[in-house]
């Protein structure tokens, strides 16, 4: 998935800034952590924290007299974001300090480039520096991808901005496939445009409604969308990929969401979940009984006993799984990865959740499992 995960370190007496940042990010469709924000009730703040930390794409450390001077987790979150980076290339955007005030920056932050909070394109710079960075890790993978393809991908690009205050930004990012290397990306190119126009036509029609005025409040958010995507697996006979969209036209957050494509190349079908369980409803149960255990794993994964109850606002003991609850998954290689949207299963708070599954568990688990053991022979051998 895309490079969105930002965790905010901050002094509680500078929340109302990490507020601002954690909102503006969010806004821009990255995934923004900060401890007010994303810590449950009853969870062992230290752990979470730590974690937090670890699945980060980026840091951001808000310096300030306070925070700079101030004794305890603070300076441990310091800590560890500077031994997490020292796994990360050097060239690499990771650690991004923001300074609120006159602040002397710490000898161990002073290697990182600052951003001054009172320049008047702060929060425009911090936001450009993430993308930046975030391109940058994309076209990393895309290219390590691509070694092992037997057709080539070219990178391609919607970009619009519309209207006047507040502007409607739309910024689209999909693959396009060489198609004379097989007869079937032809169709998977169509498809693909196909989707991601989709996208566009449903935003515009949602700010509709204001194009056509003049000006509205300058303090009013811009409207944008932004899609990107990610090829997660593929060789001669299978290809799949995302494409991760957040979306803001009013109200009080923007929405999030992932559409999942999966082809065999022979033919050019898609698959789907009914038919990769040979449509049968107790292989659906048990599918739907792991992605449960999974969950729970892992939002107990700091040693907190959250029950299913206090967690999911749809159960699947009391609720019977339906196909559809599982129709977005995309494979990794080794993985099928079902991922659920904001609202699905889960509150707002969770945000979309991803369950990861090995397909060698996967298969051993189900009822006389046919399709699922082709395909698991198409991923690992490439063969049709």
């Amino acid at each position: 998935m895309s490079k969105n995960d930002v965790f905010i370190s901050y002094a509680n007496e500078d929340f109302s800034t990490a507020e601002k940042i954690f909102n503006a990010l969010k806004h821009s469709g990255f995934k923004p952590w900060m401890d007010k924000k994303n810590l449950r009730p009853g969870q062992r703040w230290d752990s979470a924290i730590r974690s937090a930390l670890r699945k980060a794409d980026f840091v951001i450390v808000l310096l300030s007299n306070t925070s700079v001077s101030k004794q305890g987790y603070i300076q441990r979150e310091f800590k560890l974001a500077l031994d997490f980076c020292e796994e990360k290339a050097d060239d690499d955007i990771y650690i991004i300090p923001v300074k609120l005030d006159n602040c002397v920056v710490p000898d161990k932050l002073v290697a990182f480039q600052w951003i001054q909070w009172e320049h008047e394109n702060a929060v425009e710079i911090l936001i450009n520096a993430l993308h930046h960075q975030r391109s940058k890790y994309e076209e990393q993978e895309r290219k390590k991808l691509e070694k092992n393809l037997p057709f080539s991908i070219v990178h391609k690009e919607i970009k619009e901005t519309i209207g006047l205050t507040p502007q409607n930004i739309i910024d689209i990012e999909y693959p396009e496939f060489n198609a004379s290397s097989h007869k079937y990306l032809s169709f998977l190119n169509s498809t693909v445009v196909g989707y991601v126009l989709n996208e566009r036509d449903r935003f515009l029609k949602s700010v509709l409604p204001y194009l056509d005025q003049k000006e509205l409040n300058s303090e009013d958010l811009d409207n944008v969308i932004y899609v990107s995507y990610k090829v997660t697996y593929a060789n001669s006979a299978l290809i799949s990929l995302t494409f991760s969209t957040y979306q803001y036209s009013g109200g009080a957050h923007g929405g999030h969401w992932t559409y999942t494509f999966n082809f065999t190349l022979e033919h050019f079908v898609k698959v789907d979940i009914e038919t990769l369980l040979d449509r049968n409803l107790n292989n659906l149960k048990i599918l739907a009984t792991i992605c449960k255990e999974q969950w729970l794993r892992l939002v107990n994964i700091d040693g907190v006993s959250i029950k299913a109850e206090d967690f999911f606002i749809r159960d699947f003991d009391t609720d019977e799984p339906q196909w559809e609850d599982f129709q977005h998954f995309y494979f990794d290689g080794a993985n099928i990865v079902f991922i659920f949207h904001e609202y699905q299963f889960t509150p707002y708070s969770e945000g979309e959740t991803e369950v990861k599954i090995p397909l060698d568990v996967l298969v051993f688990q189900m009822l006389n499992p046919v399709r699922l053991k082709s395909l698991l022979k198409l991923i690992k051998e490439g063969i049709i």
